[in-house]
């Protein structure tokens, strides 16, 4: 398949591609942030597929791809996040769309105790529900960036109250065990 249709191969690609600048890769790029920032799912995150996109000139058509079940996870979306700020880098996107449905969606995907799952929809079985420490450092970067993408400061974004619960909870859950030294 076309690696421009996927979330997690158009986001390496856009963070490759913003690295290597190879020759001729403009077109490629707009094609895989344009896929991203209107691949996005109701709830501001992203799942495997999205949209095709057709880039001619200065022009761009999204494709009438039907949307798909799939839910969207926080693994999905940290691929998106890397993409769309390396076609931010590159130039070859910019848009506060997304980012304002990613801030939206992350701030409802928060469990009462500030931890996030790796899905976060109803349907999912409780074990991609349950906080996890990477879940919850992904989808509390993910929030400052889309803060800051939406034109909040770096302070007030670390001052937002879903970062902090977020923050606070990583600070409950640590790597290391301090009694033992272990990882925990």
């Amino acid at each position: 398949g076309d690696a421009r249709t996927f979330t997690y191969a158009a986001g390496a690609l856009l963070w490759m591609l913003a690295e290597v600048r190879p020759a001729g890769f403009r077109a490629a790029a707009a094609q895989a942030a344009l896929g991203l920032s209107h691949g996005q799912r109701p709830d501001g995150g992203w799942s495997y597929t999205l949209p095709r996109v057709r880039v001619e000139g200065a022009y761009a058509t999204v494709g009438p791809d039907a949307p798909t079940a799939e839910p969207s996870d926080v693994s999905n979306a940290q691929l998106a996040v890397l993409g769309l700020l390396a076609a931010e880098r590159l130039d070859a996107w910019s848009g506060v769309a997304p980012w304002s449905r990613l801030r939206d969606g992350v701030a409802r995907g928060a469990r009462r105790d500030g931890a996030f799952g790796y899905r976060g929809d109803e349907a999912a079985p409780d074990v991609f529900r349950a906080g996890r420490r990477v879940t919850t450092a992904i989808a509390a970067g993910n929030l400052v960036v889309a803060l800051r993408r939406t034109g909040v400061s770096q302070a007030d974004a670390l001052r937002d109250p879903t970062v902090r619960r977020a923050l606070a909870w990583l600070e409950r859950h640590p790597v290391v065990d301090g009694a033992t030294g272990r990882w925990a």
